[in-house]
C-alpha cells in the first residue's frame, strides 16, 4: 500500500468512528427521553394509588378487628371449623375486582358471612363456567395492612388468571404485595 492509500484508510476509520459516536449520542438521547417519559407516566399511576384507597383507617381498624377475633377461633378450633373462621374472616376483609367490598350491597349493609362452598356457588351460578377465582394480598395504602383481593377471571390457566388478578388490582389502585393466597378453579363441582 502506498502512502495515499494508507491516508485513504485512515480517513475512513475517522468517519466511522465519528459516525459512531454520533449513533451512540443519539441513542443516549433516546434513552434520556425514554427513561423520561417512563418516569412520567408512572408518577401520576402511583399518586393516583395513594389516592384510591377506597376504605378509611376507621373502617379498616373494623375489619382487622374482626379477623383478628376470627383467628384467635381459628387457633382455638381444630379441623374444618378453624379453617372456615378464617375463609369468613377473609371474606369479610376481601375486595373485589370491580373495586367494591365483597360483602357490599346496594343498602351499604354487611354481607353474611359465607364458607367457602357457599362463595364458590356465588361465583359459578347454574350454568358451568371455566376459569379460576384467585385472591391476592394487596395494601390499601404504604404501610397499612393487607387486605384480600378477589378476583374471577376466565382464563383456563392460573399463572394466566393470577397476572389477570394482578391486573386488575392494580388497575383499581391496590399494590400488589406479592402473595397469592388462593387459586380456585371455577365449576359446578
Amino acid at each position: 500500500m502506498d502512502r495515499a492509500e494508507m491516508d485513504r484508510v485512515e480517513m475512513d476509520r475517522a468517519e466511522m468512528k465519528t459516525e459512531k459516536a454520533e449513533v451512540e449520542s443519539e441513542l443516549s438521547d433516546f434513552e434520556e427521553n425514554m427513561r423520561r417519559e417512563i418516569e412520567a407516566y408512572m408518577q401520576p399511576a402511583q399518586q393516583s394509588e395513594r389516592d384510591n384507597a377506597t376504605q378509611s383507617p376507621e373502617q379498616f381498624a373494623e375489619q382487622f378487628a374482626a379477623y383478628q377475633e376470627n383467628v384467635g377461633k381459628q387457633a382455638d378450633g381444630h379441623g374444618t371449623e378453624g379453617h372456615d373462621a378464617a375463609v369468613t374472616a377473609a371474606d369479610e376483609s376481601t375486595v373485589t375486582s370491580n373495586g367494591a367490598a365483597a360483602g357490599d350491597s346496594p343498602a351499604s349493609q354487611p354481607a353474611k358471612p359465607r364458607s367457602k362452598k357457599a362463595a364458590k356457588k356465588a361465583y359459578t351460578g347454574t350454568a358451568y363456567r371455566t376459569g379460576h377465582l384467585v385472591k391476592l394480598a394487596v395494601r390499601t395504602k404504604p404501610l397499612s395492612m393487607d387486605i384480600v383481593f378477589e378476583h374471577v377471571s376466565s382464563s383456563i390457566s392460573k399463572l394466566e388468571a393470577q397476572l389477570e388478578a394482578e391486573k386488575a388490582a392494580r388497575k383499581a389502585g391496590y399494590p400488589i404485595i406479592g402473595y397469592l393466597i388462593e387459586t380456585t378453579p371455577l365449576n359446578n363441582g
